[in-house]
């Protein structure tokens, strides 16, 4: 039976003859219930191939259009994306498992996303001018020009934002890309890529492949110009060895633990209103959820009474397409077993439970409660390996070293919050982690929403970037045009070497005090 508000015509077309691949078939089922509500045929190697072939003329129709003409297109595509926020809302719920308040939260950073790229594409220029060598007398064109075609092998958690966050700044670029998904993911892409060519994009220039396994692309890294891949770091790794033995450029996002600081002089209430909601935000799936919270020893009692209280009265794990639920479930077997395994083996070396802890399977097969851990041990997977799931670590810190200490040789720290009324303190904790972004006394609702601040990762975590103009310019390559107006650095033939080394030096000289004004 679909779901009330998933479109019968639109799982039709999802699974029509035109969208038919040559591999196996996949499923995508309701996450909350395991019921079947599509059945397709997945991307095979000789799918991989033609889809390049395809992405090479639409790159080329694409990169044709004007800048007014791509932003048009990006303009568009927010238009829509807002137009139908209820359909994507939905298909979330039903594909993704997420309650009604992730989902919503999902489609917020698809509209920001693709509203914020419109206005990139509009404004920011593909060449730039300047004086060469010697101002007055060289001139130097710097275009950024596109890769060509990209690789973007995406997960199931984000698979609404995926497409405006991490693809939308390819194509911003001019650049062709082809994305590989889960197969439960397949539907919520393409509802996506349906309303991006309904905005004007060529066919063709962006293409969804669903992926029977996770190997489908990699043996054919050598037809992309570039590779960007967002998971755990060891298949990052392996990936990014792929692509450099294939000369291949590559963006990663990987696996992330953060972390939460919480001083003696933070105001309580919102500490723990902003680690409980950013803890368990899509069910913990997400690259910006907290994992750990240190806490000052002298409030720490009072901290986790509060945080318990929260998390039990608001954060509800449950199947409802209404606000009635807040939390929804994993999306997958592995992602559930992960959770478990980490649960169960925190408790068999001695850590305690505040709340949750216990699999919800009357909710559904992949339901978990909000976990909260205690007195976790260093040797327990969950304690510096990523989660990535309802599980949160809170600890008590005497001294703040220990903490700037621990993040300090953290590989995995993406994000950080640091709740205190004392800047110069939450400064330097901030400057002394590896964390990318930072959020002082609030969540990350404010810090991801500056459009113009880009997030780069570091570490473990991936070297790639998420907002900004540096998004887009990390897909394009660049290319300096120098013109010569007169002098050319080189002696003509009537010139000798002596009267040449002159002439250089008062142009060195010259040009040196020029630049200098």
């Amino acid at each position: 039976m679909i779901p009330t508000g998933v479109p019968p015509e639109f799982l039709a077309r999802v699974t029509s003859p035109a969208q038919a691949f040559s591999g196996a078939p996949a499923q995508a089922v309701q996450i909350w219930t395991g019921e079947e509500l599509c059945e397709f045929p997945t991307a095979a190697p000789s799918d991989v191939v033609r889809a390049v072939e395809v992405a090479h003329e639409a790159q080329v129709r694409w990169w044709g259009l004007t800048q007014i003409e791509r932003w048009r297109v990006f303009r568009d595509f927010a238009t829509l994306v807002k137009t139908h926020r209820e359909k994507l809302i939905r298909l979330l719920q039903v594909f993704g498992g997420q309650s009604r308040f992730d989902a919503f939260d999902q489609f917020q950073d698809t509209f920001n996303s693709a509203s914020q790229y419109a206005q990139f594409v509009k404004r920011m220029s593909m060449s730039e001018f300047s004086h060469g060598a010697i101002p007055f007398v060289s001139r130097l064109r710097k275009d950024s020009l596109p890769l060509g075609t990209v690789a973007a092998f995406t997960l199931s958690d984000y698979m609404l934002s995926y497409g405006a966050v991490d693809i939308a700044p390819i194509l911003a670029a001019g650049n062709s890309v082809i994305q590989f998904v889960p197969a439960q993911a397949y539907p919520v892409s393409m509802a996506v890529l349906e309303l991006a060519e309904a905005a004007g994009l060529p066919h063709g220039a962006w293409q969804v492949l669903p992926a029977h396994s996770t190997d489908l692309g990699r043996a054919h890294i050598d037809l992309f110009d570039h590779v960007v891949y967002i998971g755990n770091t060891a298949t990052g790794v392996s990936l990014q060895q792929q692509c450099l033995d294939a000369t291949v450029g590559t963006t990663m996002y990987m696996s992330v633990k953060n972390h939460s600081v919480v001083m003696a002089d933070a105001n309580l209430e919102v500490a723990v209103r902003s680690v409980a909601w950013q803890a368990f935000m899509n069910a913990g799936y997400s690259s910006v959820h907290i994992e750990k919270v240190h806490v000052d020893r002298g409030l720490y009692p009072d901290f986790i009474r509060k945080l318990r209280s929260l998390v039990e009265r608001r954060i509800v794990p449950g199947a409802t397409y209404d606000h009635t639920a807040t939390m929804g479930s994993a999306y997958s077997q592995a992602r559930f077993d992960r959770v478990r395994n980490h649960t169960v083996d925190a408790l068999s070396l001695g850590a305690d439970i505040l709340c949750g802890g216990n699999p919800r399977p009357e909710l559904g097969p992949w339901f978990h409660e909000p976990t909260i851990l205690l007195d976790v041990p260093e040797d327990a997977l969950a304690y510096s390996e990523e989660t990535y799931g309802p599980v949160l670590i809170v600890e008590p810190f005497d001294q703040v070293d220990e903490v700037t200490t621990e993040i300090a040789h953290s590989q995995y720290c993406y994000g950080m919050q640091i709740f205190t009324e004392d800047m110069a303190l939450a400064n330097y904790v901030a400057c002394a982690s590896t964390a990318s972004f930072v959020s002082i006394n609030d969540g990350y609702h404010m810090l991801w929403g500056a459009w113009n601040a880009p997030v780069r990762g570091s570490r473990d975590t991936g070297t790639g970037v998420r907002h900004g103009v540096a998004a887009i310019r990390q897909f394009t390559r660049q290319c300096l045009t120098m013109r010569e107006l007169a002098y050319t650095g080189e002696p003509n033939s009537t010139q000798s070497l002596n009267q040449w080394e002159r002439l250089s030096l008062k142009v060195v000289y010259t040009s040196a005090f020029l630049r200098s004004l």
